[in-house]
């Protein structure tokens, strides 16, 4: 989880990109690990896990957040080497995932 978020903030700055970072945590204690605000794209909320297989059980705490929220998107990365979308959650690998969120050249 870590080495994703710190990652992100060094691609944001390599790439010159205005993207702004942040998390969420519940008073419920539900957490969203990363929140991606990109000037012009739907907002990133963003878990990272480290499992080989993501499936429905992965996805719930972004689903119930994307409820609430009209211009977002809910994204999973992982060591799981296939795309998935399931539900409204898209789950990719990680080396994948900062491309499909706007964070390369």
């Amino acid at each position: 989880e870590h080495f994703i978020i710190v990652e992100a903030f060094r691609l944001n700055s390599y790439y010159k990109k205005d993207f702004r970072f942040s998390y969420v945590t519940t008073g419920g204690g539900v957490e969203i690990d990363l929140v991606v605000e990109r000037p012009g794209a739907p907002l990133a909320l963003m878990e990272i896990k480290s499992t080989e297989s993501v499936d429905e059980r992965d996805t719930r705490q972004l689903e119930s957040f994307l409820k609430d929220l009209d211009n977002a998107e809910g994204i999973i990365f992982s060591q799981d080497p296939h795309r998935k979308k399931i539900g409204a959650i898209t789950a990719l690998p990680w080396q994948e995932g900062f491309k499909e969120i706007g964070l390369s050249g």
